[in-house]
């Protein structure tokens, strides 16, 4: 796994641990100068890549920097792929734009819109190339909003944990825009049904809930999950190239996987909530 200390790696590293199988971080490898050959291992039969810069602000204040770091750690877990003959997974993101139709399936044109984003369909066409060269299996999800405990700057929900736990008002710029959100529990479910499949299934998959909410809608479930504690200002400062709607067509990755996500976003939310309760005292 790449990215195992990041909230998505971290996740899935913990339920395949308790699972039962073996694991071993290769963040030292993509990331740095050290060489794979120090790995020594018998047997790789996934490389799950997740590690990646995913701050979207920060790609714009340094592209160069987002750019090499993304498709350096990407070529190198292609090349552990390769060394060990291993079927590799590659975390991608949301790279359609603003959607020409709703629910977005996988045929909708790319339009990346920022560096992050375009780093990380370079990533997939890389992926895809090298694959085909190596005859690597791979399998691409296109995660649309993968939503947790986890503190990620700029993002909805985490300013709204942040404002719950410091007792602070929550700025909303703009309530109209409306996203997928899929519980990271959902995710790590679907993971652990691609990495167990008697056959590997390849191809890129849209990766949702099915549903989308918008900003408002999280904001008020949000705060009614917390006794409404939170005092929301509405500011209606809407951001530039803003995509109003972001609806995933998951069709082909539910049929293909048999996997079926059952958090809505109300459950999801409510089973934070009661983690951080519990992680405050709040609960006994």
């Amino acid at each position: 796994i790449t990215g195992a200390n990041g909230f998505i790696g971290e996740a899935v590293w913990k339920e395949l641990l308790s699972q039962g199988q073996r694991l071993v971080s290769l963040d030292e490898f993509v990331r740095g100068n050290c060489s794979s050959d120090v790995l020594k291992l018998e047997k790789l039969d996934w490389v799950l890549h997740f590690g990646a810069k995913t701050s979207i602000d920060g790609s714009f204040d340094n592209p160069f920097e987002t750019f090499k770091n993304n498709l350096d750690s990407t070529l190198k877990a292609l090349e552990i792929a390769k060394q060990y003959g291993s079927n590799i997974l590659y975390l991608s993101s949301y790279v359609y734009g603003p959607p020409e139709y709703v629910p977005i399936d996988e045929n909708h044109k790319v339009n990346v819109t920022n560096p992050y984003l375009g780093s990380k369909y370079l990533g997939e066409l890389i992926s895809q190339q090298i694959s085909e060269l190596y005859n690597i299996r791979l399998t691409i999800l296109r995660a649309f909003h993968i939503y947790g405990i986890a503190h990620k700057p700029g993002r909805l929900i985490s300013g709204l944990i942040e404002a719950f736990l410091n007792g602070e008002p929550f700025l909303l710029n703009d309530p109209k825009p409306c996203r997928d959100y899929l519980y990271i529990k959902d995710f790590v479910s679907l993971v652990l049904k691609i990495v167990q499949c008697d056959e590997i299934v390849e191809g890129t998959f849209n990766v949702g809930y099915g549903q989308s909410h918008s900003n408002m809608e999280v904001v008020n479930i949000f705060n009614q999950l917390t006794g409404n504690m939170i005092k929301v200002i509405v500011t209606n400062k809407e951001r530039a190239n803003e995509v109003q709607n972001c609806l995933a067509d998951i069709s082909k990755v539910r049929e293909r996987f048999s996997w079926q996500p059952k958090y809505t976003i109300s459950n999801g939310l409510r089973e934070m909530v009661i983690e951080m309760q519990v992680q405050q005292g709040g609960l006994q």
